[in-house]
């Protein structure tokens, strides 16, 4: 795939790829991971491949059931795609999976995060990703004394 093609599936995913899965078509994400993809993210479940990557989506979507994303900037090289996103929602559940934020109860309030999300695609598939991102600043402000940063 050319780099205008790979930018274009990271932008499909974070506009709307990530909501639909996020909203129970689970399959969906086999669209978008490599059955090997591997999230490099501290954040995520232990779980590796596309499997992995539906736990953390679908616990996302538990607890903001109305996040949405937009793509803020985004470029790329080769097989590397970088997106700078905001992503915006009402904390409404607990996080089960997602690890550093589970211990946050949900405040029923409208939160923006922002971030960075590094991908490297294969064959029209993420393969790899690092997430860096700002729960830390988020955990911090709801009381999370020593929560820890949101990359590894």
């Amino acid at each position: 795939m050319s780099v205008e093609e790979n930018k274009a599936l990271v932008r499909r995913f974070h506009e709307s790829g990530f909501q639909e899965i996020m909203r129970g078509n689970l399959d969906l994400a086999h669209q978008y991971f490599a059955d090997h993809f591997h999230d490099h993210t501290s954040l995520h479940p232990e779980h590796t491949g596309v499997q992995g990557a539906k736990e953390a989506i679908s616990d996302t979507g538990q607890a903001w059931p109305d996040m949405r994303f937009e793509v803020v900037d985004i470029a790329g090289d080769g097989d590397i795609v970088f997106a700078h996103w905001r992503a915006t929602g009402t904390h409404e559940g607990q996080h089960k999976v997602v690890k550093h934020v589970r211990e946050i109860e949900p405040t029923g309030e409208e939160n923006t995060a922002s971030g960075i999300t590094l991908y490297r695609i294969e064959g029209g598939k993420f393969v790899e990703m690092w997430n860096y991102h700002n729960v830390a600043e988020y955990a911090l402000e709801h009381g999370m004394a020593g929560a820890s940063g949101g990359s590894s």
